[in-house]
C-alpha cells in the first residue's frame, strides 16, 4: 500500500503541474492577442490622426501632394526629436521654412 500510495502522489502532483501549465500557457496566449490587438488600434488611431493632420497642412499651407511621402519623413524625425525633449514648434516651422522654399513655390504653381 505505501508504494501505491506514493505513485498515486506522484501522479497528482504532476497532473497539477500539467493543469497549471496549460492554465499559465492559455493566460499568455491571451495576453499576448490582448497586446496584438491594442498595439494595431493604437497604430489605426496614429494612421488616422495623421490622415487629418496632412489633410489639414495641405489645405492650410497649399502643399501640393507630391511631397506627402516627404512630409512623413521629416515628421517621423520632428516626432523623435519631440520625444527626446526638444523644444516644440518643429512642426510649423518646417511647414514655414518649406512654404517659403522655392521647390514648393514651384510645386505649388505647378499644381
Amino acid at each position: 500500500m505505501g508504494k501505491g500510495m506514493v505513485a498515486l502522489v506522484g501522479v497528482l502532483i504532476a497532473l497539477v503541474f500539467v493543469v497549471g501549465w496549460f492554465f499559465m500557457r492559455m493566460h499568455y496566449r491571451n495576453a499576448e492577442v490582448r497586446l496584438r490587438n491594442a498595439v494595431a488600434a493604437k497604430q489605426d488611431v496614429n494612421r488616422a490622426s495623421y490622415d487629418t493632420m496632412w489633410k489639414i497642412l495641405k489645405q492650410k499651407a497649399q502643399i501640393p501632394d507630391q511631397y506627402k511621402e516627404a512630409f512623413k519623413e521629416v515628421h517621423t524625425e520632428i516626432l523623435k526629436f519631440g520625444v527626446e525633449g526638444r523644444k516644440g514648434g518643429s512642426l510649423m516651422k518646417f511647414v514655414t521654412e518649406r512654404s517659403s522654399s522655392s521647390a514648393w513655390k514651384a510645386g505649388r504653381a505647378a499644381a
